[in-house]
């Protein structure tokens, strides 16, 4: 029976904590406040109530309220009272990390400082990244804050940007989903979300000046994309950004503001300046609130409405998007009061756990050599820690202006966008309580990384040699040691990989640890043996060092992956920061579409280590890759309603270590779409305890899979096949597929070979590859037969090679209900072939027969699934018991028996499609052999069937005919080309009977069928021949019983069983030229 496990292993978190310590009633445990309750009714009835307060404002108040001040708050409006409200005035705070300023506003040491927005995404877990947000929304309201500025959400396009630390990586999709999670989470907690920057502030410098030269697709696709994910998620506020886009300042660019995020977006809350973003050129474009107020006061504000440079319903607009979202959310009803002087504690243990399982959880391991890692605590185990990133500040780095001081070990970047320290567990403590024994003594340290004859020293004395290494970016305007926010490289600082090379020259048990904003060159050592293990902790916040302690230990098996790609070189990247002291600073997108892993899969670039990469202390495999669902083409974005469910299963290969995996989805377009080779769509994580198996699961909606027409001026689903990929990282990928958009059961279109790379080095792949190709069937009975029956019991596997030697394409295998019960020694010969020439080996599992001859022929790339009268039951029980475990594709080929409706009727048939099929099976719906009579029903059984299965595109139509009249397959095959004349047939496999008659609707009608007679050969001649002259049949066999393998050619009574239909027991298909 497979397990279903857990999808988390449980929170890390115990909330009990907080009932024993004092803290504000209003912070609940979460679950007691996620409810999501934003929705266009929620924002109508929001916005209704705000209108009806703005009415009653004066010009002097509602001036006061389009504009801020700072003081104790970042950016603060005033109080007033009216006889409806009273409104206690409007606090705004950084950061996307915590609570900024903490110590100025709260008091000091009593926020939590949380693991940056690069480690929450790292952690691929939904729920803590939610609960994340929902924390920190918790720690705003308690401080009477409205509104937190962030989440960050700009796209980490070049590597040395920043504030990348503060977003979610580096691709647009994943960005939306981690941003629209965390502005989720800080409204249920009741504080405004304040998305920022908007649009394409990818550099901090000459950030007030810069243009951002960027296509209109590449604007929607991959930088406006994820403003439209949270805007969808609610968020009350957006940021704009103070560079210049296509060569305006986005905070006064009427495109970007009014036409595309409020209209197109339906974006309903408040735009507020980053600080001295705009002024009346910024209100007229959009933006409703400037911060902080000096470069338009209110006083200016009224000025302009008086003057009718400002009209008073646009001032109006701008203070009731202001309060739409304080109502919204509730703050009318007993919001906290601001605390200024008296200090709080808002931080709690909750809070301080959930820090340290995100640092767990988001540390990714690039490297361990042998599974060297975990280590567990053993007597004498000597560990030397070295680095200066391994040891706490002399001084909290809140003391340092906006934080921008590095004095200890690496927690968070600087400006804005930080949040100080309550407190800290550096690396260095938390190893040695782990693993120092009762005195510390086993740990020995050197907090140097320029003292390199002492590191040597002890790394040489230790048994283990733990290195610490890091570098910082933050906002501009803040520098250190010349990198003046964006870095000037992404080397590791401080002469790191110097540390590195000498320490691991002495110890062969290196690890390294690496503390940074993001990407960093590693090729001068990550390959060294003796460096055994590569842990990347990123910016993990407070519990830095108890978050890694935990990997290397082995309580929490390692889960963390990367959101972006680690290169070679610095070159390998697609962008780069413009340095340019010349003004005007111009920064050209021509990287387009192509950020991050997708620069590297156009250019075909090998990675040190990819998206999406992150080891394990276990492994896993993938199987039972299902595609279910329907898309009609056109306009549409529309996220709220699945259009795809996608399932495969996953198992943990340890037989006593849980683990976490992320398994991720990644979607091909069809080539003429021109998106890159492939884009994440989609990830799921699920626990698995040792052994076990459960299904990870992913919903595609219409704005997964659409991209921006650009003539058009819209979202648009293109109608083709698209590859669905589903892997551990970006290059990893372990399951392949397909869906379509559309209905395609009439055509073979240029997009269906778009995907004949996937069959290069499979039969399927000769097949769709050679265009003027017919299918062979030769038959095999017991080695080289000269009776005149089939002995399905005594053939051999020695009789399949000699059938097959000389066989110029890869075989497909057929196995019949009626089967050859080869010994396991025969099996594991015929297998032995795939050594031989057959390097990839399909098999057909036909007509419900379980279980297979032998396990080892279920190591496939695909099973061509030839299925008779079975139905739904049997096909349940075939997924059931793991048929299908361990295959990589399944091309399903139904045979429905279209002379007996009630064995596989359209309706039956429709169901088995819609609810086990794999996408494979979208080339084509095999019809069988009808009775006499029955040569019309086909077309009709495939009327009905399309009429009942949307999702049901096929490209081809395989006709699988034995038993009947040569001349009724040619009336048959007519028929179905009469109705769908844009359907090419394959006839697969075929058999048909002599018969004197030459009686035929079609010769009536004056068609071509005319093959008629008593002699066999003479039926197949002319049958062959016929098939040879249809341009519409695309590939056929030549005949299905012609030859066993002595060459001997039975009597015709051989070729039928007694009742009449032809029984293969075992053949084999292949390519061969059309005509000859």
């Amino acid at each position: 029976m497979m397990i279903q496990p857990s999808r988390r292993d449980g929170l890390f978190i115990s909330l009990l904590f907080v009932l024993f310590i004092a803290w504000p009633s209003f912070i609940q445990p979460i679950e007691a406040k996620r409810h999501h309750h934003i929705t266009p009714t929620n924002w109508t009835s929001a916005l209704d109530r705000a209108r009806e307060v703005v009415l009653q404002l004066s010009v002097d108040t509602l001036a006061t309220l389009a504009t801020g001040t700072m003081a104790q708050c970042a950016g603060k409006a005033p109080a007033f009272t009216i006889p409806s409200l009273t409104f206690k005035g409007f606090c705004l705070q950084d950061g996307p990390t915590g609570v900024n300023w903490g110590g100025w506003v709260g008091g000091g040491g009593n926020t939590t400082q949380f693991p940056v927005g690069m480690n929450a995404a790292q952690t691929w877990d939904r729920e803590l990244i939610y609960e994340r947000g929902f924390m920190m929304g918790e720690e705003f309201k308690a401080l009477g804050i409205n509104g937190a500025m962030g989440p960050g959400i700009n796209m980490g396009r070049v590597a040395a940007a920043g504030r990348n630390w503060e977003s979610f990586g580096s691709d647009p999709w994943m960005i939306g989903e981690a941003g629209a999670l965390t502005v989720q989470g800080l409204q249920d907690a009741g504080t405004i979300a304040i998305a920022k920057h908007y649009i394409a502030n990818e550099q901090e410098t000459s950030r007030f000046t810069y243009d951002a030269l960027i296509d209109q697709r590449t604007f929607y696709e991959v930088y406006a994309y994820p403003f439209l994910k949270v805007v969808r998620a609610g968020t009350g506020s957006i940021m704009c950004a103070l560079n210049k886009v296509n060569g305006t300042v986005a905070c006064v660019n009427n495109a970007v503001q009014n036409i595309v995020l409020k209209n197109e977006f339906g974006f309903k809350g408040f735009i507020i300046s980053d600080w001295q973003g705009g002024a009346l050129n910024g209100a007229l474009a959009g933006m409703d609130v400037a911060m902080p107020g000096q470069l338009y006061p209110a006083t200016t504000i009224k000025q302009d409405v008086v003057a009718g440079r400002l009209s008073l319903a646009r001032l109006q607009d701008m203070v009731q998007r202001v309060l739409a979202p304080y109502f919204l959310l509730g703050q009318d009803l007993n919001f906290p009061d601001q605390i200024d002087n008296n200090p709080k504690s808002v931080s709690t243990p909750a809070h301080a756990a959930h820090a340290r399982k995100m640092a767990a959880d988001s540390a990714v391991l690039l490297k361990n050599l042998n599974s060297f890692l975990p280590i567990f605590p053993s007597a004498g185990l000597k560990i030397a820690v070295i680095g200066s990133d391994a040891g706490p500040p002399s001084r909290r780095n809140s003391l340092f202006p906006f934080f921008t001081g590095i004095d200890g070990t690496i927690t968070q970047g600087w400006g804005s966008g930080s949040a100080p320290l309550p407190y800290i567990v550096d690396p260095l403590q938390a190893i040695r309580s782990r693993y120092g024994g009762p005195d510390g003594s086993l740990v020995s340290s050197l907090l140097s990384n320029w003292d390199l004859a002492s590191a040597s020293t002890i790394a040489a004395a230790a048994d283990v040699a733990i290195v610490f290494v890091c570098s910082n970016s933050g906002e501009g305007g803040f520098v250190f040691d010349t990198n003046t926010g964006d870095r000037n490289n992404i080397s590791i600082w401080f002469q790191g990989d110097t540390l590195i090379r000498t320490v691991s020259s002495v110890n062969a048990n290196t690890i390294v640890v690496m503390h940074t904003p993001g990407q960093v060159l590693m090729n001068a050592w990550n390959t060294n043996p003796n460096v055994k293990a590569i842990i990347w902790a990123g910016m993990p916040g407070q519990e830095t060092g108890n978050g890694l302690v935990d990997i290397l230990s082995g309580d929490v098996n390692p889960s963390g992956k990367l959101v972006y790609t680690i290169a070679a070189a610095e070159a390998d990247y697609g962008a780069t920061i413009n340095f340019s002291p010349q003004e005007p600073v111009l920064v050209s997108y021509t990287d387009k579409l192509l950020v991050d892993y997708r620069w590297f899969d156009a250019l075909d670039k090998t990675p040190l280590y990819e998206f999406g990469f992150g080891l394990s202390y276990t492994t896993f495999t993938y199987c039972n890759l299902m595609i279910k669902g329907y898309a009609d083409p056109g306009p549409n974005s529309d996220d709220s309603i699945v259009l795809y469910n996608i399932t495969c299963v996953i198992t943990n290969n340890s037989n006593r270590t849980a683990g976490a995996e992320v398994a991720q989805l990644y979607i091909g377009y069809p080539e003429v779409v021109g998106e890159p080779k492939r884009v994440l769509r989609g990830f799921d994580k699920i626990m698995l305890a040792p052994g076990a198996s459960g299904t990870v699961e992913f919903t595609l909606t219409a704005l997964d899979l659409a991209y921006w027409d650009v003539p058009m001026h819209v979202w648009n689903l293109y109608p083709g096949q698209y590859m669905v990929w589903v892997g551990a990282s970006s290059r990893d990928i372990r399951l392949t597929g397909f869906l379509w958009i559309g209905r395609i059961p009439t055509s073979t279109t240029a997009d269906f070979h778009a995907s004949t790379a996937f069959y290069s080095a499979t039969t399927a792949g000769n097949v769709v590859s050679t265009s003027t190709a017919a299918i062979h069937s030769a038959t095999t009975t017991n080695s080289y037969a000269t009776t005149t029956a089939y002995s399905y019991a005594t053939a051999t596997a020695s009789g399949m090679i000699a059938t097959t030697g000389s066989v110029p394409y890869r075989p497909i295998l057929l196995w019949s209900k009626t089967g050859l019960a080869w010994p396991d020694g025969d099996a594991a010969n015929l297998w032995a072939l795939a050594g031989n020439g057959w390097n990839r080996v399909s098999w057909l599992y036909t007509y419900g027969a379980w279980p297979p001859p032998s396990a080892s022929l279920m190591s496939l790339d695909f099973v061509p699934m030839l299925w008779g009268c079975a139905g739904i039951q049997d096909w349940d029980v075939a997924i059931s018991q793991g048929i299908f475990d361990n295959v990589t594709a399944v091309l399903a080929f139904n045979e429905p028996d279209v002379s007996s409706q009630s064995n596989l009727s359209p309706a039956v048939a429709a169901e088995i499609y819609q609810r086990h099929i794999h996408p494979l099976s979208q080339l084509g719906i095999n019809l069988g052999a009808p009775a006499v009579s029955q040569t019309s029903k086909g077309a009709s059984w495939l009327k009905d069937f399309f009429t009942l299965c949307k999702s049901c595109a096929v490209d081809f139509l395989p006709v699988h005919w034995f038993g009947n009249r040569c001349i009724d397959l040619q009336n048959y095959l007519m028929n179905i080309h009469d109705t769908y004349p844009h359907l090419p047939i394959w006839v697969t496999e075929w058999a048909c009977t002599p018969s004197s008659s030459s009686s035929s609707n079609h010769e009536e009608e004056g068609g071509g069928g005319s093959c008629n007679g008593t002699s066999i050969n003479t039926f197949v001649q002319c049958t062959t021949s016929w098939m040879a002259s249809q341009s519409w049949i695309q590939r056929y066999s030549y005949y299905g019983a012609m030859r066993d393998l002595g060459g001997h050619v039975p009597s015709s009574n051989a070729l039928l069983s007694p009742n009449g239909t032809m029984n293969t027991p075992l053949g084999v298909f292949y390519v061969q030229d059309k005509h000859g």
